[in-house]
């Protein structure tokens, strides 16, 4: 990738060209992965990929383009380029870039060597996986997929204004999906693990959890239809707070598309309830120094024991309501504008284990995964997803139970919410997504 320097002047020359303002913003990825299946390898990828995208402002009139070719001649081109889209565009007063800011904190967020290690050795993570399944039980017979991937991405910023800043990142980590059988009967089990170091990846223990889960399912059955208190196990958390991110993104707010408009300092959960965005979080994938448009990102509590208190912006949206960015511009490539994203967000853990929570549970489902999670109205919040758990009766699991469907809407599940617990995972979705397992008061369960 060009040097700072370089984009700088080629941002400079872009201006001259007939624009108010100038942003390149440039990635650098590589990307591994492999797929093994019974000891095989079915798939292996290695990829590299590195471009640059052009966003210009002139007259107030935003512009894009991009290019994979990174020469002077081409960056320029794509900035005129950017610049005649521009001229027949709508006019959008909020639209500014910002100016430089120091940055005080240096984080570890790459691991330098994810891209020395031999990919003989990521296959045999992925195997030890594999390996690690079938071991925990001898009803796991087979695994349906077992990926290792690793990555690592460079991310330079440099506007007109002054801003000129890089950084580097990883990411190691897999998953697996195991099944287990017995007498004609087959259910699965699902692990995954994401960091940004490689011997931070233990490849054996999401393995032994995958194995374990899915021998512990054999014999599932639906319940009968009613209210539980429904435990929401991590994996199965972060599928909805991926959807309530949506919902605290100020565009969305802006655009009149989440329940939480005019809000700010009200209560929407329960006091058990805290949910912070923390892009300086040790080894965590989203973890960043700043966003992609060159602003630092910061911890920002969103809903503070229950109450609002704040949204996430990128520059656009800041302007428009007339505060300050948190540093949460995100791009899923160089090919595309800024738009606004979390970065590592989390319910704030409790100080009960999942154990005593159960322990706590008179009658209860406690779901480890949900299927359909996708289906989710990000507006209104209501939704009705499959899931696969277990009974919980009179403090202690009773027995597996599949085929059922966890209903309602997630804001009013907010305001039900009575444990926390210290168990917090992260998974990747729309960022980086953490909790630990909460409890709801009276979920809808529909099964038997």
């Amino acid at each position: 990738m060009n040097s700072l320097t370089d984009l700088s002047d080629r941002a400079k020359s872009i201006k001259g060209f007939g624009a108010d303002a100038v942003e390149l913003f440039g990635l650098e990825e590589r990307s591994f992965e492999i797929d093994v299946r019974d000891g095989n390898v079915e798939n292996a990828q290695s990829k590299v990929d590195s471009g640059i995208g052009i966003r210009i402002i002139r007259d107030s009139t935003p512009g894009f383009a991009f290019t994979a070719d990174l020469t002077d001649r081409a960056i320029e081109e794509a900035g005129r380029d950017a610049i005649e889209v521009a001229k027949l565009g709508d006019k959008d007063k909020h639209l500014v870039l910002p100016h430089p800011v120091r940055l005080f904190r240096s984080k570890d967020y790459y691991d330098a060597e994810i891209a020395t290690v031999p990919p003989q050795e990521k296959i045999e993570r992925a195997r030890k996986m594999e390996i690690a399944a079938k071991a925990s039980s001898a009803k796991v017979k087979r695994t349906d997929i077992a990926r290792y991937m690793d990555g690592e991405t460079e991310l330079f910023v440099v506007n007109t204004n002054g801003v000129a800043a890089s950084y580097k990142k990883s990411m190691c980590g897999g998953f697996i999906d195991s099944i287990a059988e017995e007498n004609g009967n087959a259910e699965s089990g699902f692990a995954m693990s994401f960091g940004t170091h490689y011997k931070d990846f233990d490849a054996e223990e999401i393995g032994k959890e995958a194995g374990e889960e899915a021998a512990a399912f054999l014999g599932a059955t639906p319940v009968p239809g009613g209210k539980y208190t429904v435990l929401l196990r991590p994996l199965a958390a972060t599928a909805f707070l991926d959807f309530l991110a949506h919902a605290l993104s100020a565009d969305a707010i802006q655009k009149g598309k989440s329940p939480f408009r005019g809000k700010i300092g009200t209560q929407v959960g329960t006091e058990k309830f805290t949910l912070i965005d923390d892009p300086d979080r040790e080894r965590a994938v989203g973890s960043q120094p700043i966003d992609t448009e060159g602003t630092p990102s910061r911890k920002i509590t969103l809903i503070e024991n229950g109450t609002l208190r704040g949204f996430i912006h990128n520059m656009r949206s800041a302007s428009q309501e007339g505060t300050q960015s948190t540093g949460h511009a995100a791009r899923g490539s160089y090919k595309t504008p800024p738009i606004i994203g979390p970065t590592n967000l989390f319910i704030q853990p409790g100080d009960m284990s999942r154990e005593k929570i159960i322990g706590q549970t008179a009658r209860g489902i406690i779901l480890h995964r949900v299927i359909g999670a996708h289906t989710i109205n990000p507006i209104s919040g209501d939704f009705s997803v499959g899931g696969a758990g277990y009974l919980i009766e009179n403090g202690a699991i009773s027995r597996p139970t599949s085929k059922i469907t966890f209903s309602g809407n997630l804001f009013e599940y907010l305001r039900r919410i009575v444990l926390v617990g210290n168990d917090l995972q992260f998974y990747p979705g729309n960022g980086n997504i953490g909790s630990g397992t909460i409890a709801i008061a009276d979920g809808q369960i529909s099964g038997l």
